[in-house]
């Protein structure tokens, strides 16, 4: 560009004698003079940009998890209580294995933000371990570390750190050892069991073992869901429809007729404590209950199975208010929860998951560098919808 540039004022002014003393002409007409002063910032300009480009660290490459690494993150998993940490065997994401091999944090990369998904997991005395490792990882590669949907219990961990930290929104909780159908405040739910087998639905739950023989099926409905939405799969915080993904979750199953509807998987762990709702598919045609018969069925099998809690996963940018006082931060927010349906459905999903009266507890986003949290935000948007994770090696 600067080479055009410099072609095209030679060409534009080829009759004009070259002479220092036209550097110093500040006159209305002297076009020449600051087309060269121009030029030269420009010129200047570029010269910086390109050598701090070339002067600053590698933005450094990830490598997707090996068999080995899922067989590793899948025993730890297992042994510990939180139902989402499955979303580490969606593959998608990098594993960061602590010193003794206990533990681990997921994360992916996208530009320069090196972006964890949920709190390390694993034994707790290991977590700063993990945190410091990610983040000198991400200052090593000039980039930023984050770490996406904290709970407030596990702040000081990552404010000791040096990271700052925003509200991203809430998680919706159902407590399962008090939830049952009585009461006017769950009367949605029994009219929609009972709206349910009025449309003769019916309700099982597959086993593992079960669901690579319905495979096909679960896929025909996921995919039908998808063209109806004009949709893709999304990633990173959310499940996808991956086959060795989902035939390693539960997954509850709706029929009409015998005809499979609707589906959702759960994510849990031998301990049986949480179970967190992975993917939800249903057909365009399926009857307007058939989600709220689906989810409130599961809730009272999984009460009936003796699990404490149900989480029914994270609404975005739900709970953080607007104040005169306010950050920018909470302002932008609380914008796009009130006028972003066009991007997403924010409040939609929060009305869905609210009949369900769960508790509401805040997650949270940290981050290092000044600008750090707001940058994060879009490339976590990003890894989301499926745009990317950045640089991996082969």
């Amino acid at each position: 560009m600067i080479a055009g540039a410099a072609g095209i004022l030679f060409f534009a002014f080829r009759d004009v004698a070259y002479r220092r003393e036209i550097w110093w002409q500040f006159e209305f007409d002297a076009q020449a003079s600051r087309s060269l002063r121009a030029i030269l910032g420009a010129s200047i300009f570029a010269i910086g940009i390109s050598l701090w480009q070339l002067l600053r660290a590698a933005p450094g490459r990830v490598k997707p998890p090996t068999a080995l690494d899922l067989e590793r993150a899948s025993e730890i998993i297992r042994a510990q209580d939180r139902g989402a940490a499955m979303l580490a065997l969606m593959a998608d994401k990098s594993l960061l294995f602590s010193t003794s091999g206990n533990s681990f944090l997921m994360y992916a990369k996208r530009g320069r933000s090196w972006v964890a998904l949920f709190d390390p997991v694993g034994p707790y005395n290991e977590w700063p371990e993990l945190i410091w490792r990610l983040v000198e990882l991400a200052d090593e590669h000039g980039g930023r570390a984050a770490f996406y949907q904290i709970p407030p219990e596990s702040l000081p961990l990552y404010l000791d750190a040096g990271l700052r930290v925003v509200k991203v929104g809430e998680e919706a909780l159902i407590d399962l050892e008090s939830f049952d159908l009585e009461g006017p405040e769950r009367y949605g739910l029994r009219q929609a069991l009972k709206r349910g087998e009025r449309e003769g639905l019916t309700f099982e739950i597959l086993s593992p073992a079960a669901i690579g023989q319905r495979q096909a099926v679960l896929s025909a409905i996921s995919e039908r869901w998808l063209m109806s939405r004009h949709a893709a799969e999304r990633r990173f915080s959310v499940a996808a429809f991956e086959p060795r993904f989902i035939a390693a979750q539960s997954t509850a199953l709706v029929c009409r007729g015998g005809e499979p509807i609707a589906f959702v998987t759960f994510m849990t762990t031998d301990l049986h404590i949480q179970a967190t709702i992975g993917l939800m598919r249903q057909v365009p045609n399926a009857p307007a209950c058939t989600m709220e018969f689906l989810f409130t069925r599961l809730a009272l099998e999984l009460k009936a199975l003796e699990f404490k809690s149900l989480s029914l996963g994270m609404a975005p940018l739900a709970g953080i208010a607007r104040a005169p006082l306010s950050s920018k931060w909470h302002h932008l927010a609380g914008l796009l929860w009130e006028h972003g349906r066009s991007i997403y459905n924010f409040q939609g999903l929060r009305i869905f998951k609210n009949k369900f009266r769960p508790t509401w507890e805040p997650r949270y986003l940290a981050a290092s560098g000044a600008f750090g949290p707001f940058l994060s935000i879009a490339d976590v948007a990003a890894l989301a919808s499926g745009l990317g994770r950045g640089s991996s090696a082969a």
